[in-house]
């Protein structure tokens, strides 16, 4: 949607078929969102955390960018999904309005907009009663945008980074977000970043949703 919304002010006939294909697909899914209720840990997790997602009612996000691959503008792909109780509560997939010169950096700012909802998904948990003692799992799957998140101070490899990006550092630093580094086949998030062909979509599919069963969509 976020891709086909960028051709808007000047259609074509391609993303009109392509906008016609999406809604076939969508009208043709049988796949739902299923809340199981539970606060297990997913595969692919640092076991070390199990007791701090567990505690937080399987509280847990995913964050990921794309890079090298930007629109005309220099901007890039990048998603989040948040899982409560064995369920995604919260998902998006958005151009990322930074120009990011390094992986690092498109990964750290697809973060930092990670934790604004997870602060947001957090205040309405705290709202309903629901005690949050820990802070909630960010999965990265970039070992130097964690490193930059936990070291405060100035590099040179983030000495250009606007302020707001920075969010993600403040919440780490403050205990409310706990980055985890996870391997790409472990990120949830990895299908709102790009277009997937057929099977690693429905691979993707499963690994969020936690679906055995889908229809073939043409």
């Amino acid at each position: 949607m976020s891709i086909l919304c960028s051709f808007m002010h000047d259609p074509t006939p391609t993303a009109y078929y392509a906008a016609i294909d999406l809604l076939l697909y969508v009208s043709a899914s049988c796949l739902t969102l299923h809340f199981p209720g539970l606060a297990k840990t997913f595969s692919g997790i640092d076991p070390a955390l199990a007791t701090n997602i567990s505690s937080s009612g399987g509280l847990i996000a995913y964050s990921d960018a794309t890079w090298r691959r930007p629109d005309h503008h220099g901007f890039n792909m990048f998603g989040f999904v948040i899982y409560f109780m064995g369920a995604p509560v919260c998902f998006t997939s958005k151009q990322l309005k930074v120009v990011a010169l390094s992986s690092a950096e498109a990964e750290y700012a697809a973060a930092s907009y990670a934790c604004r909802a997870i602060v947001f998904v957090r205040n309405v948990l705290v709202d309903l009663g629901f005690s949050l003692t820990h802070p909630t799992v960010l999965c990265v799957d970039n070992k130097a945008a964690i490193e930059i998140a936990h070291n405060i101070g100035v590099t040179s490899r983030n000495k250009h980074f606007i302020d707001a990006i920075h969010y993600f550092r403040h919440l780490v630093d403050h205990r409310v977000v706990l980055p985890s580094h996870v391997l790409t086949k472990s990120q949830r998030a990895d299908g709102f970043t790009k277009c997937l062909g057929k099977s690693p979509f429905k691979e993707w599919l499963r690994l969020l949703l936690h679906e055995t069963c889908f229809l073939d969509t043409h």
